[in-house]
């Protein structure tokens, strides 16, 4: 055999990188779509209103997505760098289960595993039932000045009397 031989990839070794490298980039997209998602919820759902005690949710999400994304674009590197080897002494064996990429791969796949699991805690935690217990109410305030336009049992009866963009609805304790 050689040298050229030796050097070539076998047509199962270069489907997996394939595979590894579409799987990758599925895991960056989807967490990239998330985080829109994720902003887009917020704004519009919620208000821009994110109760204090969901916010620790939301950033561990947010740190776990970005932890995603970039292990993901490591890993792009690190399967790069297996294929495209110089001639040297230390030579990688060309598979994608070398520790390298297995860390970062596990990184990137449980990274996105929390933060899925971050999101629905958020999400279940933000959701305020439709009449809130008697000791709060919703509060439609200005957003200029310190004035309240009124007083709501429900959220959505607060949005419906906010007929400008300077008020926005607040859950507030009695």
């Amino acid at each position: 055999m050689s040298d050229g031989e030796n050097m070539s990839i076998n047509d199962e070794k270069k489907l997996a990188f394939e595979f590894k490298k579409h799987s990758v980039n599925l895991y960056i997209t989807l967490a990239t779509g998330i985080i829109a998602i994720g902003v887009t919820f917020i704004k519009d759902l919620l208000g821009g209103d994110v109760p204090e005690s969901s916010l620790f949710w939301l950033k561990a999400s947010c740190w776990g997505l970005i932890i995603c994304i970039f292990s993901g674009m490591v890993l792009n590197h690190q399967l790069t760098g297996i294929l495209d080897q110089k001639a040297s002494s230390t030579k990688v064996d060309i598979t994608i289960r070398a520790n390298n990429i297995g860390l970062s791969s596990a990184i990137q796949f449980f990274s996105f595993l929390a933060s899925l699991i971050f999101i629905a805690l958020f999400a279940s935690s933000s959701m305020q039932p439709k009449h809130v217990a008697s000791d709060f109410l919703w509060v439609a305030e200005s957003t200029s000045d310190s004035s309240d336009l009124g007083v709501f049992e429900t959220r959505s009866m607060c949005i419906e009397a906010i007929n400008e963009e300077l008020y926005r609805c607040k859950l507030v304790k009695l």
